[in-house]
């Protein structure tokens, strides 16, 4: 194994975990809402829902598509890693950006943008990794 992209392995891994316990949680917590009465929270606790998915199998297509890549060295699958990080950072500006509106672009907060910072960097350091591990391999 290569060790050049452990980096976005460990990536994908995070996004892979944290999206499965996420939803695991948000399990738990439709069931504690239903047993109560349900409300108007399951309607959040849905949307939150997709989300946690989303992040679980992204990271779980990311450590499939990684550990092929660094097993076999294969560049194929170097490039389909590069290309899930492309969509990755894509994902993450636009849920931080005003939708269809660039004129309030310059109204955008630290505040408003420090969510996603850190899911943001993870992606682009697994992006740089990706890309240096395309050059050696």
């Amino acid at each position: 194994m290569k060790k050049i992209g452990l980096l976005s392995f460990i990536t994908y891994l995070l996004y892979l975990l944290f999206g499965g316990g996420l939803t695991v949680y948000i399990i738990l917590a439709i069931d504690k809402l239903n047993e109560s009465g349900g409300g108007w929270a399951g309607i959040g606790l849905a949307l939150l829902f997709v989300v946690a998915i989303a992040l679980g199998v992204y990271g779980l297509i990311g450590v499939v598509l990684k550990s092929v890549h660094m097993g076999t060295g294969w560049g194929f699958f170097g490039f389909l890693c590069i290309l899930l990080d492309v969509l990755a950072v894509l994902c993450w500006i636009s849920a931080v950006l005003p939708a269809g509106d660039l004129t309030k672009l310059a109204e955008i907060t630290l505040t408003d943008i420090l969510p996603a910072l850190l899911p943001i960097g993870l992606s682009v350091a697994s992006l740089i990794s990706n890309i240096l591990s395309m050059k050696r391999g």
